[in-house]
């Protein structure tokens, strides 16, 4: 089954296939109305969730009106690339849609530009979790780039707004990380882990993607220079996206050298991190 993708707030080239996206006919002002949307990352975890959904494998757990994939502009392509071919397995539609480019406003952040999408009209407020000499920052940017824009498309997707409005929001979370399932902070929107609530870890759902669809690896969803990359992921992205990497390296030199820093991608820093990797890896292949 074959599904266009919609692309409503941005024009990224990425995707060949752009529709107007479908909504819930609003039946009157006072008429109350239900919505079930996934929050769809184009990781491992999400993935599986939407074709688990699609499959009805997961008990009452209806198919949603939509999956919803919050793009930040600045994922590798392997995640663009998994969304094209999960619009190909489900039958329910897959929604685009974007608070901006993170990489750019970012960057703006970093030269002490305002970010206009971000509510910034002074610069120098940079979202991600970056290290510093007092710990990791906090994280905002999962707030600002996803957690938001999927709630203002639900709103629009339903053409209705709360106490009208109420939605169930599948959210692609598993056993092994429990602790990041937390309640909604809004009346409105419930969330649901039907992953946690079947019992699926995320080990038992990568064997079930690899098993399955063979032909399409589906591998972790983040932004490219995102600060929890491991040592292996940051090695992938400067293997496979190697102009990434390297502005990945050009934005933490330069938030090191911020006024308000120095920040790192990575504890130590990303260079010295890798350096080090690749010392580790160099004597282990010399060890008999």
């Amino acid at each position: 089954m074959t599904q266009d993708l919609t692309d409503t707030m941005t024009n990224i080239s990425v995707h060949k296939r752009i529709e107007k996206a479908p909504t819930i006919p609003n039946e009157g002002k006072a008429m109350k109305k239900h919505v079930t949307v996934l929050s769809l990352g184009a990781g491992i975890q999400s993935t599986a969730l939407a074709i688990l959904l699609e499959q009805e494998a997961i008990p009452d757990c209806p198919k949603p009106h939509w999956a919803i994939f919050a793009d930040t502009m600045a994922e590798p392509d392997h995640v663009y690339r998994t969304i094209e071919w999960l619009a190909d397995i489900v039958s329910f539609p897959i929604i685009r849609t974007s608070w901006g480019d993170l990489a750019a406003n970012t960057w703006k952040a970093i030269r002490g530009q305002p970010v206009p999408e971000r509510g910034h009209h002074e610069g120098g407020y940079i979202d991600l979790p970056v290290f510093s000499s007092s710990g990791l920052a906090r994280r905002q940017c999962t707030g600002v780039y996803k957690i938001r824009p999927i709630r203002a498309k639900i709103r629009e997707l339903a053409g209705a707004a709360p106490p009208a409005l109420t939605a169930t929001q599948y959210l692609g979370i598993s056993t092994n990380e429990q602790r990041r399932a937390k309640p909604s902070n809004v009346k409105w929107l419930t969330n649901r882990y039907p992953l946690i609530e079947a019992g699926w870890n995320r080990r038992q759902l990568q064997q079930f993607l690899d098993h399955n669809f063979p032909q399409h690896p589906v591998k972790r969803s983040a932004c490219y220079f995102c600060p929890f990359h491991t040592n292996a992921e940051w090695q992938e992205i400067k293997e496979l996206y190697p102009a990434m990497y390297t502005d990945a390296i050009a934005m933490e030199r330069a938030m090191a050298n911020h006024p308000r820093g120095p920040w790192f991608l990575k504890s130590g820093g990303l260079e010295q991190a890798m350096e080090h990797a690749a010392q580790q890896m160099a004597l282990s292949l010399e060890t008999p």
